[in-house]
């Protein structure tokens, strides 16, 4: 069995890799609003002191960040989590390895057997979320907000963890595949999402928008989710500008992410750290992505807390890593938590006055169906075919 607590997977160039984070000698949890911050600040005055990367990889923090502290900080209202994902969990390692990827047969035996999902919607109960959320549109206390809606899986007994997240990247083929160990299970993350990278000074982001089955050509002509996009990214212009230098920011895009399921809107939206602005600067400017809450962003989060039955945690979130001059962190979109035999994962969509809730609700299906069939495949062995690079880009 792999021991590793902490694993991403990425392409680079046409190969893809494991990197794993080796020599940890410190770790950082935090179940309330003030600890996280605390430990933002300790891991920005530490990360002064590391040996600088060789190469896109190198000594640092690596770990997570729960979607349900974003709102905390939006709000400035302290919030506590008692219980499942922390807030914050990061380890610290003094040198990383880059290996072969993982493959089907990670881990020991096969992945067992589960009971089909239960979930926390029905098409009728996810269409009234919808419909709430239009009303708050209507109402003008909104532009936009996401939905999402939850499955649950029961296996026979608890999985090998690392041979699950190995088949299930086999399957969905991450940009930026994340598993790491934490008290409240096990995070699994198959995000194509970047949330933001920073080097030499200079933070991108490229916000998701506006979604299709593989074979959909229209994407691009669609006004609706260029309509999407176009408000996700005058938000990330106005958060960026809380950061960067006046005159710095620069928006390209939309372009067109075409995946091996589905393809997606998403634009790239860059800029120069003013000062010393560093990770708690940066999280508190940024955190959570405004394209899995919507605009206004704190409006969007008070409406998600009153309609979605459950917290986000490990879904919605960040996960990434930070070393001395450069930070790169994905959006938790695509993501599991496995906790003992149970494993649930969380997929939805953007919520306009234009709607539909029929078709929210079936685009929200198949987000989640690439995983489904993953899952279902990781019970076999083998399962998929070679992988390959997983997005190409079409510049409008």
């Amino acid at each position: 069995m792999i021991e590793q607590s902490v694993l991403f997977e990425r392409w680079s160039g046409r190969r893809r890799v494991r990197i794993v984070p080796v020599d940890i000698d410190r770790e950082m949890v935090a179940w309330t609003t003030e600890d996280a911050m605390v430990c933002l600040e300790k891991i920005e005055a530490d990360r002064r002191t590391l040996a600088p990367a060789r190469g896109s990889w190198g000594p640092g923090w690596f770990g997570h960040l729960s979607y349900d502290l974003g709102p905390a900080i939006l709000t400035g209202r302290p919030r506590s989590n008692g219980r499942g994902v922390p807030y914050l969990m990061f380890r610290r390692a003094g040198a990383i390895r880059v290996e072969r990827p993982l493959r089907a047969g990670d881990g020991p035996g096969r992945i067992p057997a589960s009971q089909p999902a239960s979930r926390t919607d029905t098409r009728a109960s996810y269409a009234r979320k919808i419909l709430a959320a239009q009303e708050e549109l209507r109402r003008g206390n909104v532009f936009e907000v996401n939905l999402s809606q939850r499955w649950v899986w029961a296996f026979e007994r608890a999985p090998d963890e690392v041979a699950l997240f190995a088949r299930l990247c086999r399957a969905m083929r991450p940009a930026y595949g994340f598993f790491e160990r934490t008290p409240g299970g096990t995070i699994l993350s198959f995000s194509p999402e970047l949330f933001f990278s920073v080097r030499a000074g200079s933070i991108v982001t490229e916000p998701i928008k506006g979604t299709a089955g593989p074979a959909d050509r229209g994407l691009l002509r669609s006004a609706k989710d260029r309509a999407e996009l176009l408000m996700i990214t005058d938000l990330f212009r106005n958060d960026l500008g809380k950061i960067c230098a006046p005159g710095s920011i620069h928006a390209d895009g939309p372009k067109e992410m075409r995946l091996p399921y589905l393809r997606h809107l998403f634009s790239r939206v860059r800029g120069r750290l003013k000062g010393r602005a560093g990770l708690p600067e940066i999280i508190a400017a940024l955190f959570p992505s405004g394209s899995v809450t919507g605009a206004p962003k704190i409006a969007a989060c008070e409406i998600i807390d009153r309609i979605e039955p459950f917290d986000r945690a490990e879904s919605f979130g960040a996960a990434g890593w930070v070393g001395r001059d450069r930070m790169e962190f994905a959006v938790t979109i695509r993501t599991a938590l496995l906790r003992g035999r149970r494993l649930r994962y969380t997929a939805g969509g953007g919520i306009t006055v234009y709607s539909d809730p029929r078709k929210e609700y079936e685009e929200s299906l198949l987000k989640a169906g690439r995983f489904m069939e993953g899952l279902r495949t990781a019970r076999q062995p083998g399962g998929h075919k070679k992988a390959r690079p997983p997005r190409t880009w079409t510049w409008m």
